[in-house]
């Protein structure tokens, strides 16, 4: 029997559609709860959840398909308190119209709806997408699951999110060839070409001169994850490879205008994740290309030795600051995790440029723990 669990999960070829309900309710999870803990228990917090691939796998109207039944896990598990069902709303899109009405229908018929306090809404028609858009400008929380290369709709939504939505939230999950194809070809949309910028011209120019599909792709996948970063999100890049190719077959990028919920994304997927040997996770599922190949020199690879550098340089602004304080200041947009920084902080003791005190009596401490505090020597 082949073994389970995260760990194991993507050693086993998977399709979009099992990679995205295999994370999507453990991430709306995450997002949602950490959103309504930020205001009092009687305050009305409304939550957007937005679905551009809601029929993403199902094309019937077969009463066992396992699209429906996720729906209906999904939503019963995300308004699993009254104060979650009175705040989370749902839109769902899809490229196609016929396969969303499907769908509608098969939950209508099930007790799912009857979970919500208010069904969700389709977003094939203006008026609802006008709705959508409305929330949006107000500022009020979304998170947005799409394939931003997959229909003009969702190109407009990334472009509307990554320039002004500043309580947004999104989860992006795509393919090489979608990617390419958008990217690449003669024409792109104006939505892409404008969210692109500057930037286009270099990815043309790039396709001009690379013939291999693979590494098109990567470029065109890092300069999106960089654009992000520059428009003040962070952002989590997850490269998934086929078992044993070397050869990605779907991107994740996770990206939150907010670096404690890029955290919690960041925790949520460590346990996918493949670790290099000094226990840095790589952030990639069946890594199996070589990290020389790394296409923007201002990603460096990530290593303890690196991090223990880095932090012996951060006197002025990590001193007297617990562990787990520092993680929280200096993690962000980096894979490191708490366990790396508990590691770097004792090579900076051994090395004698740091102290580890007590958080409570401030006395010198012997064994590193995230509340201990950190006091550096001169």
């Amino acid at each position: 029997m082949p073994e389970t669990g995260p760990k194991h999960y993507f050693q086993e070829e998977r399709s979009v559609a099992e990679v995205k309900w295999e994370l999507l309710g453990k991430c709306l999870g995450v997002w949602s709860s950490s959103h309504l803990a930020l205001y009092p228990p009687d305050a009305n917090v409304p939550l957007h959840f937005i679905d551009l691939n809601a029929a993403e796998g199902y094309h019937t109207d077969a009463l066992n398909d396992p699209i429906p039944c996720n729906w209906l896990a999904l939503f019963r598990n995300t308004v699993k308190t009254p104060r979650l069902q009175q705040s989370v709303r749902f839109y769902l899109g899809y490229p196609m119209k016929q396969p969303l009405e499907n769908l509608q229908a098969q939950l209508a018929e099930t007790n799912a709806y009857e979970l919500l306090s208010e069904p969700p809404i389709l977003l094939h028609s203006r008026e609802n997408r006008d709705l959508l858009e409305a929330a949006l400008a107000a500022q009020e929380a979304a998170f947005i699951y799409m394939d931003p290369f997959r229909s003009g709709y969702a190109q407009k939504m990334l472009l509307q999110s990554g320039d002004t939505a500043r309580q947004t939230e999104m989860l992006l999950h795509f393919t090489p060839d979608g990617i390419r194809k958008a990217l690449g070809g003669k024409k792109t949309g104006k939505a892409l070409a404008a969210f692109f910028g500057e930037r286009m011209r270099r990815i043309k120019a790039y396709c001009g001169r690379e013939k291999d599909n693979a590494r098109r792709a990567q470029f065109m996948a890092q300069h999106l994850e960089s654009l992000l970063l520059e428009k003040g999100l962070n952002p989590l890049f997850f490269p998934i490879y086929k078992p044993g190719t070397g050869v990605v077959s779907q991107y994740l990028i996770f990206a939150s205008p907010q670096s404690a919920r890029y955290t919690c994304f960041k925790h949520l997927i460590l346990p996918y994740t493949d670790y290099q040997q000094d226990g840095v996770p790589l952030l990639a599922a069946n890594h199996g290309h070589d990290p020389q190949l790394a296409l923007f020199s201002h990603r460096p690879a990530f290593s303890l030795e690196l991090l223990a550098s880095d932090l012996a340089c951060g006197a002025s602004r990590f001193k007297f600051k617990a562990v787990e304080k520092v993680y929280e200041l200096h993690s962000p947009n980096t894979p490191y995790t708490p366990d790396n920084y508990l590691v770097a902080y004792e090579r900076l003791r051994d090395a004698g440029r740091v102290e580890l005190l007590n958080g409570k009596t401030m006395q010198t401490v012997r064994k590193v723990t995230y509340t201990s505090v950190v006091k550096y020597l001169s």
